[in-house]
């Protein structure tokens, strides 16, 4: 996706009112983040809501509008989030999950319903796929999602390595679907704040 916007002050400057933040801070040491939910990615910042269900940290960065003559969403690319309630919630936390949507062809493959995974934290990464495929659930790598870099606004929390997961948008039109991912990634991170 194009990126309409650098950074958040210039979003800001030309977008305020077309936009609302969701910031719920618990206290967890585990934030779930959707940075480009409602109309950029629809269906994110509820899947990341759920996960979060009061137990975990929550940040949802909600777009009001799509696209208006011819111009693409609100989206700020992961590695240049900037929105100051959002690094200040992620820069003190432990764990950061982002929830992302793309679209189901990714390089000329048609993808369907699956799941994409990245981000920096390898052991929490490693035990999310798998308990996701024994689920049954469609999970892989792709570069383009590899989300490693230290600048995405997932690994912008004190350990500087978090998870991102890229939900095809047949994922997140099926309920049942998602609603086993968030049962599987809420048990994980649940049993990961306790250590």
């Amino acid at each position: 996706m194009r990126n309409e916007y650098s950074n958040f002050n210039k979003l800001k400057a030309k977008e305020f009112g077309n936009y609302f933040i969701e910031c719920i801070d618990v206290d967890s040491r585990i934030t779930i983040i959707a940075p480009h939910g409602g109309r950029i990615e629809p269906g994110t910042d509820t899947i990341a809501k759920a996960i979060a269900c009061q137990k975990f940290n929550y940040y949802g960065f909600i777009s009001k509008r799509g696209k208006v003559n011819g111009r693409k969403s609100m989206h700020i690319t992961s590695t240049n989030f900037d929105e100051p309630k959002a690094l200040e919630l992620v820069g003190k936390s432990e764990i950061v999950v982002a929830i992302h949507g793309c679209k189901d062809e990714q390089n000329g493959t048609g993808y369907g319903e699956h799941i994409f995974v990245g981000g920096r934290d390898e052991a929490l990464k490693n035990e999310l796929i798998a308990l996701l495929k024994k689920a049954n659930l469609h999970v892989s790598f792709l570069e383009k999602f590899a989300g490693k870099d230290k600048k995405n606004i997932c690994n912008r929390g004190s350990t500087q390595a978090g998870v991102q997961f890229e939900l095809t948008r047949s994922f997140r039109n099926d309920g049942e679907l998602y609603k086993l991912f968030i049962e599987i990634v809420s048990d994980v991170l649940s049993k990961a704040e306790k250590r």
